[in-house]
């Protein structure tokens, strides 16, 4: 984790990367929850925002999985959004459920979508825990500074 971190260092100063940092670490911080493995998006906006910021990272796009349930958002919405910010609608994969309080999902509409980055010993992150990790340091540098 820390050569990703020290490789994302360098764009600290780039200006469109923060901008993307800024925007996605707050949806990540109040849509990220210690119990489930997937980020679970209430939206397509929130989608694009984080996807965008992770396309802008080395993070290799087959490792991730947008995650569509049955009762979620519609597929031909979310395979839009992920090709408007340019990844390949193969990483969307349809899924009987997403783990969420049901009584959540009642304040955000039921509408939702899971995003994953699956386990890679080779990738630049190895863990989905270690994507949660660095969304919130980074987060958290840029917002000081």
């Amino acid at each position: 984790m820390r050569p990703f971190l020290r490789a994302l260092e360098a764009r600290r100063s780039d200006e469109s990367f923060r901008a993307l940092t800024l925007a996605a670490g707050p949806v990540w911080q109040q849509r990220y929850k210690a119990d489930r493995t997937p980020l679970v998006l209430t939206d397509c906006g929130e989608l694009r925002t984080v996807l965008s910021w992770i396309g802008e990272t080395a993070i290799p796009r087959e490792q991730l999985e947008v995650r569509v349930p049955a009762d979620g958002l519609p597929r031909s919405e979310v395979t839009a959004a992920v090709q408007a910010v340019r990844f390949d609608r193969g990483v969307v994969v349809d899924v009987e459920q997403l783990p969420s309080a049901r009584s959540r999902l009642r304040v955000q509409g039921r509408a939702r979508v899971g995003l994953l980055l699956r386990e890679d010993a080779t990738g630049p992150l190895t863990a989905m825990a270690q994507l949660h990790r660095v969304i919130d340091v980074l987060a958290a540098v840029l917002e000081m500074n």
